[in-house]
C-alpha cells in the first residue's frame, strides 16, 4: 500500500512539474534521456482523473469539494484523489461517494489535508486502514461517512476514539458489528452513530 502511494505522489509530482504551457512545440534534434512522465501517466489516468486533476490545478485554494461536481467522477480513481488532495491541501470538506478510490486515497487526504472536518467516502473500497489514517491526522473531524465500505470494528474505533470533535458517522452497510457499535454508541452518547 505504501508503495502505491509512493507512485501516485511520483505522477503528482510529475503532473504538477510538466503542464501543458511547458510541452515542447517542436521536435527536439536531440533524444531527451529522461522520458516524458505524459504517456505513462495518460495511460493510467481514466477520464475521472483528468477531470479532477485539471479542476485541482484551477482551483488550489478550494476548502470543500463534492466529486459528483466534476465531469467523469465516478471514474475517478486514486490517482485523481491525491492529486486532488496535492493540489488542495486547504480542504477542510470532501465527498467522494460513488468513485473507484481506496485507502490510498483517504491517507493522501489525511496526510495532504490535516484541517479536514467532514470526509464522505460512501459505496468505495476503503478499509480500516484508510479510517485509521483520517483517525491519525485529522483529529479536527466532526462528520465522517463510509457506508457501504470495508471499514471494520477497528476502523470504528479508531476514529471515534482519535477524534474528540466528532459528531457524526455513518457505517451503514460496512464490517461493523453490532456488539462493537452498541459499545462505541453507549461509550459516547452525543455521537450521532449510524451503523445499521
Amino acid at each position: 500500500l505504501l508503495s502505491q502511494i509512493e507512485r501516485v505522489s511520483q505522477l503528482v509530482r510529475q503532473t504538477r512539474a510538466w503542464t501543458v504551457s511547458e510541452a515542447p512545440t517542436t521536435p527536439q534534434t536531440t533524444p531527451d534521456p529522461t522520458p516524458s512522465p505524459v504517456p505513462a501517466l495518460d495511460r493510467q489516468l481514466t477520464d475521472g482523473d483528468r477531470e479532477v486533476m485539471s479542476w485541482a490545478m484551477e482551483h488550489r485554494n478550494v476548502t470543500s469539494v463534492h466529486a459528483d461536481h466534476l465531469r467523469g467522477w465516478r471514474q475517478m480513481t486514486d490517482v485523481g484523489a491525491t492529486a486532488l488532495a496535492g493540489f488542495c491541501s486547504n480542504l477542510s470538506m470532501v465527498s467522494l461517494d460513488n468513485t473507484q478510490v481506496t485507502d490510498v486515497s483517504a491517507q493522501a487526504l489525511a496526510h495532504s489535508c490535516p484541517d479536514l472536518t467532514v470526509v464522505t467516502f460512501h459505496n468505495t473500497q476503503v478499509s480500516d486502514v484508510g479510517a485509521q489514517a483520517l483517525a491519525n491526522l485529522c483529529p479536527n473531524l466532526t462528520r465522517i461517512g463510509l457506508n457501504g465500505t470495508q471499514v471494520s470494528d477497528l476502523g470504528a474505533s479508531a476514529l471515534v476514539n482519535s477524534c474528540p470533535n466528532l459528531v457524526e458517522l455513518s457505517l451503514r452497510n460496512t464490517q461493523v458489528t453490532d456488539a462493537t457499535a452498541q459499545a462505541l454508541a453507549y461509550a459516547h452518547p452525543m455521537l450521532q452513530f449510524h451503523w445499521q
